[in-house]
């Protein structure tokens, strides 16, 4: 038995002597001495003093520790809680005691029986008392019982009145927009859990995997002392050897994603006690109940305030505290007692307010990705969808909440005319006075608009003039904000919220991405975003009900400024960031295309499939839905139906080119009968179902009326129409579509449809027809013919486009090639690092290249020699390429070549192809972990990366040979590398004879030859710029902003870091940690730390401060660094300074090119106002304006 462990068990043994046997440990009772038995078991120490206190505790106080140790509480957790209550019991003892002893022994002696009565008579009375109270209870709950009683049939009786009144509107009835939110989230929970497969899981069971450290009493441990806790830090349970760094790493992640408090058992406790006041919870009211008026938490202005015991300091009004004494009286013994806001997970102390407001708001928005349409958008688009993207789903976009309804409550009040209508379509009219809402609708709106009335204009104004230096929106309540009374301002948490709303106001519903994108597909003809109302916007109905003039204008301005909004930009923002070259142009441009199922092969599927079943046979071109969709919305003025052939209909000349009157009467009459295909009445049935108005009935209805129901039969037949088909087109995601699974994985029906108008507009950049442009120019039959048939039969001769459309496709053909996929930044990057034997490139489809299956599914020779042309024509546009120009401008040492990037130009030789073990993050998992490496013993490259060496390892003989070549290279680890840089000849880790002299830091007493010293710092000069990219300063901007969560700073190499790919290519944990190291010692070099020594010199509050959460709190003037560590930071801030031409860096030169005069970046009068884009608040010279738009005129390339 080793040593030391042998020393441990004789220590525990002789602390166990020195209490068995002890008086006072002895007298505690068998549950408090087992307790602390196992505290002396685990080293703690149990002095007398302990031993005293616990004497006082009582025999109902020990029979709940029995409950404690049931239910597997922590032993030091019940010590804490003995201890308190011990003290408690030890100050309030009866000081009277011993007199009253005296007394009794006194009367004894007189006539014991007398007294003896009277203490009967006492208990009678007593009983009595009880029995009298008991009555009483009964009765206020009989009263209580009646009151709720008498409250649901007034509810009920309400809901009613607004069932009847909606659908007297021919509104559909939805009783879930009247239900309170608390019922509302119990059923959500209830369906939640019902449809889950692990219906009966619960996500607080850390002991799901087996691992000692997730049990609960670890996972408290490090709730409590975070980095010092001494059990869940352990090598092995018990141990006094710390775990590594990266295995520390893996719990507190394990930990931060899995806080108790996240369980359903206490979402549904906030759910059942959210509406209760602060002051209402147990520690309140048992502080009331013990100290009275002496009290110093249930007597507070607020919570901060209580939860501090400052209630003497801030006090609430008399009045109020009043208040609460009353409800204090009738709600004894324990108040509301809420678990969900506990300290940790079963204590009586709560949370901080802002851990509190934390909590709250991951319980409203925290699960919104699990709803139906989350999860139908993921079915639809896969890990491009919006919860993959957005942190919380936009809230509060009920019609009735937008600015035109709050400002007529704010003005008028219960004259409004807007706010209380039924409909939004009364309220757009005015009409809240003709058709107002029930009672119960207008109280809910009432109830929130006072709820929010910081969202008044005249409020936002005041954040908008004086951002965080206002007043009148930080005011805890309206009426404080109108007297001027700014006292007391709401806390942070509530201050951050209004903020971020005042940020990102955008409210009507016109503004988000499905109507953007509706008016830039389809302009005038766009059938959802002119409507009136959100409710003619989501139907389609738009042509049936419009909006005016005025505001239909409104929108088409707001759409043109921004254009950028689009779906596809912003995913191209999010793929590609500062890479992405469609969402930081200029303008609009329909080149910019890249929704997956819009490539080649996709349209072809359609072609071959679903178009095949809604195309009529012969020469009925005018069947098709958008000619049916022409005639319903323009009738005789339509310019498609009416065409003479489908040529000119789809170009919308039928005017000109008109068919006969004959043919004409006879479409009209087909039109009569075949009503229900327009793609109006699919949208009804693909959004709707069916609760859909017009697609089942009988006869055409009249708009905004449901006609009587067809036939089942009829219906059924209609429905078979709607449906779609195909095994590619229409499946919720790429991969899935590639792998013809679309029938088991459809996207929505509406999605389809939209998939469906699109194809039927765009047939001609099917691959056919590419190919056709492609090897006839303009001399090719299929790609220029006026439709899809005459194009397959290769008619362009006798049935062409018009030029314009020829035109056009020719444009498209030419330069909106660039939305194939390998021409995206990752695939390029592969090109350039790998060449012929890169794995993602040469692929035949991007769900294959993303799994780097290019030689199991490679595509054509001729398509992979026509990607490598344009490859080496494009070199450029690699993200190292990028990278280094947005380093080093056009100096850089890859800007200045004139050919395309060898694989020696990227990497060092050693680490391409099968040498990636070589990289220095696996030599330093060798060098620190030995076997125990997760990373340098992985099979591949991807297992290397995630850490899976221990299940997916290589084989002993490639183990041997790369800890052989480890041997001879450990000193090119990331570690080694730091050292020499940091300390030079000084350092005790690169200079070492051998690992193990390094893993000891004897390179001082154990170092190697001086050739051999020599070799290595070449090595580290060669190489040392090339790793560190992360130390640019974006990175640290990310990392300071970010922390462990940032998505650059962690990336594994300088183009994830670009794009923000951190989480999804991250870098090893050894390397994370050399780099946390590193910007502990170096946050202050921050942009936001030199523009704030730029800007405001020594009076800078941020890059003068002592360490990192002083900088971020702006406490540089109380909390500074010492003098000579801020001349240090100055010294460098001078000479990284820009000089005199700071505006000739890449990003001012952007902001020239995108904006011209009106930039307000590189307008600016100093680097500062430049990198804050405040050109136009603190602008340069006329003179000095013209000198650089002169160099930029130069430079702009």
């Amino acid at each position: 038995m080793p040593g030391d462990v042998k020393e441990d068990m004789n220590a525990d043994a002789a602390a166990r002597r020195e209490l068995v046997g002890n008086n006072l440990f002895e007298n505690l009772g068998d549950p408090i001495k087992n307790i602390l038995l196992l505290l002396t078991k685990e080293g703690k120490e149990v002095d007398e003093g302990t031993l005293q206190l616990l004497q006082h505790i009582t025999v109902k106080q020990l029979a709940k520790v029995f409950d404690m140790l049931n239910q597997e509480e922590d032993p030091e957790t019940i010590l804490a809680w003995l201890k308190r209550r011990a003290r408690k019991n030890k100050g309030g003892e009866d000081d009277w005691k011993e007199e009253r002893k005296k007394l009794i022994s006194t009367g004894a002696e007189r006539d014991p029986i007398a007294f003896y009565k009277a203490i009967e008579e006492a208990n009678a009375a007593k009983a009595d008392e009880y029995q009298q109270m008991e009555e009483e209870r009964a009765q206020l709950r009989l009263a209580k019982t009646k009151e709720r009683e008498k409250s649901r049939q007034k509810k009920a009786d309400e809901l009613e009145e607004a069932k009847k009144a909606v659908e007297d509107e021919g509104g559909w009835w939805k009783a879930t927009d009247h239900m309170p939110e608390k019922d509302k989230n119990a059923i959500n929970n209830a369906f939640e859990k019902f449809a889950t497969k692990n219906s009966d899981f619960d996500n607080t069971d850390k002991d799901q995997d087996g691992e000692w450290w997730k049990r609960d009493p670890f996972r408290r441990d490090w709730e409590r002392h975070k980095g010092k806790g001494k059990k869940w830090t352990a090598v092995i349970e018990g141990a006094k050897d710390k775990a590594t760094d990266a295995e520390l790493a893996v719990r507190e992640e394990f930990y931060k994603g899995n806080d108790w408090w996240k369980a359903d058992r206490y979402k549904r406790d906030w759910d059942a006690t959210k509406d209760n006041d602060w002051w209402k919870e147990e520690p309140y009211i048992k502080d009331w109940q013990q100290n009275k008026h002496e009290g110093a938490r249930w007597k507070a202005a607020d919570e901060e305030s209580g939860l501090e015991s400052e209630g003497n300091t801030y006090p609430a009004t008399p009045e109020e505290q009043k208040r609460r004494e009353e409800w204090y009286k009738a709600n004894g013994p324990s108040g509301v007692v809420k678990k969900w806001n506990a300290a940790t997970e079963g204590d009586p102390e709560k949370c901080s307010v802002p851990e509190k407001h934390a909590r709250e708001e991951f319980y409203r928005n925290g699960d919104w990705w699990k709803n139906d349409d989350a999860r139908q958008d993921f079915k639809d688009k896969g890990l491009d969808c919006d919860a993959m993207k957005f942190a919380a789903q936009p809230k509060d976009q009920e019609w009735w909440k937008q600015e035109p309804y709050r400002e007529d409550y704010f003005k008028n009040g219960d004259k409004g005319k807007k706010w209380p209508a039924i409909t939004e379509e009364a309220g757009i009219d005015g009409n809240g006075d003709k058709k107002p809402a029930p009672s119960v609708e207008k109280q809910k709106r009432e109830d929130w608009y006072k709820a929010n009335w910081w969202k008044q204009p005249e409020i936002k104004d005041d954040w908008k003039k004086n951002g965080k230096t206002g007043k009148a929106w930080k005011a805890p309540s309206e009426a404080d904000a109108k007297s001027g009374n700014y006292s007391k301002p709401v806390g942070p948490a509530e201050q951050r919220a209004r903020e971020d709303w005042y940020r990102n106001a955008d409210e009507e519903w016109w503004k988000q991405p499905q109507y953007i994108e509706d008016y830039f597909q389809k302009g005038d003809e766009g059938r959802h975003w002119p409507g009136k109302t959100e409710n003619d916007g989501k139907s389609g109905n738009a042509h049936v009900n419009p909006c005016d003039g005025p505001e239909k204008k409104k929108r088409e301005d707001w759409y043109r400024d921004n254009w950028w909004k689009q779906p596809k930009y912003t995913d191209d923002w999010h793929k590609n960031g500062a890479l992405g070259d469609a969402w930081c142009g200029k303008s609009d441009s329909s080149k910019v295309d890249k929704e997956w199922w819009k490539q080649g092969t996709f349209i072809e599927n359609w072609s071959n499939t679903h178009k095949q079943k809604t195309s009529p046979e012969g020469s009925d071109w005018w069947k098709q839905p958008q000619y049916v969709e022409d005639f319903y919305r323009f009738g005789p003025n339509g310019k498609k139906w009416c065409a003479k052939d489908e040529t000119h209909g789809a170009e919308g000349t039928g005017d000109q080119n008109p068919a006969t009157p004959d043919e004409k009467e006879a479409r009209e009459h087909w039109y009569g009968d075949n009503w229900w295909t327009a793609p109006k009445h699919a949208l009804d049935w693909a959004t709707l179902g069916p609760r859909g108005q017009t697609w089942k009935s009988a006869d055409l209805p009249e708009p905004g009326k449901a006609g009587s129901e067809a036939p089942e039969d009829v219906k059924a037949q209609r429905e078979d129409w709607y449906r779609p088909i195909g095994d590619m087109w229409r499946a919720s995601g790429e991969e899935l579509g590639f792998a013809k699974k679309a029938a088991e994985n459809p996207c929505t029906p509406a999605e389809a449809i939209r998939r469906d108008e699109w194809y039927r507009q765009n047939w001609w950049k099917a691959p056919e027809f590419v190919d056709d442009w492609k090897k006839n120019g303009s001399n090719g039959k299929k790609w220029a013919a006026g439709n899809e048939d005459a194009g397959k039969k290769g008619e362009a001769d006798k049935d062409p486009a018009s030029p314009e459309e020829q035109q056009l496709r020719d444009d498209w053909y030419r330069n909106a090639g660039d939305n194939e996929w390998w021409k995206e930044p990752q695939y390029c990057e592969d090109w350039a690092h790998n060449g012929p034997e890169g794995a993602m490139w040469t692929a035949d489809n991007r769900p294959n290249a993303n799994r780097r299956g290019g030689k199991e599914h490679p595509c054509p020779i001729k398509e992979k020699d026509e990607r490598d042309a344009w490859y080496n024509d494009n070199w450029w546009k690699t993200p190292t390429c990028h990278d280094d120009w947005k380093k080093n401008g056009k100096a850089g040492p890859l800007c200045g070549k004139k050919k395309p990037l060898t694989t020696l130009d990227r990497q060092d030789p050693e680490t391409i192809g099968d040498g990636w073990w070589k990289k220095p993050e696996y030599i330093e998992d060798w060098l620190k972990n030995g076997d125990g490496g997760k990373h340098w013993t992985g099979d591949d490259p991807v297992s290397a990366a995630a850490g899976l060496g221990h299940k997916k390892p290589a084989s002993d003989p490639e183990k041997e040979k790369r800890e052989k070549w480890y041997k001879d290279n450990w000193w090119k680890a990331p570690s080694c590398a730091d050292d020499w840089a940091k300390k030079g000849a000084n350092g005790k880790k690169w200079g070492a004879v051998d690992p193990d002299a390094t893993r000891g830091e004897n390179g001082d007493t154990k170092p190697a030859t001086d050739p051999e010293k020599e070799k290595r710092e070449d090595w580290y000069r060669k190489h040392a710029d090339g790793d560190d990219w992360w130390k640019r300063p974006e990175f640290i901007d990310d990392y300071q902003n970010a922390g462990p969560s940032g998505k650059k700073w962690t990336a594994g190499n300088p183009t994830a870091g670009a794009l923000g790919l951190g989480h999804e290519c991250p870098a090893s944990g050894p390397e994370k940690k050399k780099r946390e190291d590193w910007y502990k010692d170096n946050w202050w070099k921050a942009p936001s730390c030199a523009d704030d020594w730029a800007k405001k010199g020594a009076n800078g509050k941020k890059w003068g401060a002592v360490d990192p959460d002083a900088t971020r709190g702006e406490n540089g003037d109380t909390k500074p660094a010492t003098d000579p560590e801020k001349e240090k930071r100055e010294d460098w801030y001078r000479k990284h300074a820009d000089g005199d031409d700071w505006w000739k860096r890449p990003e001012f030169i952007d902001d020239y090119q995108n904006a011209g005069p009106s930039g307000k970046k590189w307008t600016a009068g100093n680097p500062t106002a430049g990198a804050l884009g405040l050109g136009h608040e603190c602008p340069a010279s006329g003179p000095e304006k013209k000198k650089r738009e002169d160099w930029y005129k130069d430079n702009w390339w």
